[in-house]
C-alpha cells in the first residue's frame, strides 16, 4: 500500500462513521514505515475506531459484531469471512486476489468492490462500506452469504464435496509409484510457476 492510500483509507473509514477495528502494519506501507496516521484522524474516530498493529483476524471476523470485513482478498481471508457469514468490501492489489474480488463481488455477490479509476479515493471507500452496512441491498448479500456461509459447512462436513475431493486427492497421490510421483510433481510445479508468472504480469486477469 502507498502513502496515498493509505491517507485515502483512514478517512474513508472516519466518514462512513461506523465503529471499526483496523490494523496497521507499517512496514507495508511503502515509503510510510513509521505508520505515522493522519493530523486529526484518531481524534475524528476516537469514540468508535481502534487502531492496533496486529489482531487475531480469524476470531475478529467470527465476532458476531462485525457486519463486514474490508479485505484484499488472498484466499485466507476470503474463506474466513465465508466461513463466519461476513459480507466483504473487497480491495484487491496483486495476484489471485482480483480473481477473488470477481468471485465475491459478482459471482457470488457476497461483497462490494471498491471502484478505483487511477488510485483509490476516501469517497469510494466510504460508499462501499455504505452499500454493506446501510441500505437494502445489504439486506440481500447477507441474505446470499447466510447461503453460501452454509454450503461452505457442508462441503466440508464428513462426505461432504470438499471433504470427499480431499480424500480423493489423497488417495490418487498414494497411488503413484515414486518416479511417476517425482514426475507428477515435477510437471505441477512447472505448471504452477507459470501461473504465478501470469498472475504477476498480468494481475488485472
Amino acid at each position: 500500500m502507498d502513502p496515498h492510500e493509505f491517507v485515502e483509507l483512514a478517512w474513508g473509514l472516519a466518514d462512513s462513521k461506523r465503529p471499526f477495528v483496523w490494523v496497521v502494519r507499517p512496514s507495508l506501507i511503502h515509503g510510510f514505515e513509521s505508520g505515522e496516521l493522519p493530523d486529526g484522524f484518531q481524534e475524528e474516530v476516537s469514540d468508535r475506531g481502534r487502531i492496533v498493529d496486529w489482531a487475531p483476524q480469524d476470531e475478529v471476523v467470527a465476532h458476531p459484531a462485525v457486519g463486514a470485513f474490508l479485505t484484499h482478498n488472498g484466499w485466507n481471508s476470503m474463506m474466513e469471512a465465508i466461513s463466519e457469514g461476513v459480507p466483504m468490501v473487497s480491495r484487491p492489489f496483486l495476484g489471485d486476489q482480483y480473481g477473488n474480488a470477481r468471485f465475491v463481488c459478482d459471482v457470488w455477490r457476497v461483497g462490494v468492490e471498491v471502484e478505483v479509476e487511477i488510485q483509490v479515493e476516501r469517497g469510494k471507500i466510504r460508499a462501499a462500506i455504505e452499500k454493506l452496512m446501510g441500505n437494502n441491498e445489504a439486506k440481500d448479500v447477507r441474505e446470499r452469504m447466510k447461503n453460501l456461509k452454509e454450503l461452505a459447512a457442508e462441503g466440508i462436513k464428513e462426505s461432504g464435496p470438499s471433504h470427499t475431493a480431499f480424500l480423493n486427492l489423497v488417495d490418487l497421490i498414494l497411488s503413484f509409484e515414486i518416479k511417476t510421483f517425482i514426475r507428477n510433481l515435477q510437471f505441477l510445479l512447472v505448471r504452477i510457476c507459470g501461473y504465478v508468472l501470469r498472475c504477476v504480469r498480468f494481475p488485472h486477469y
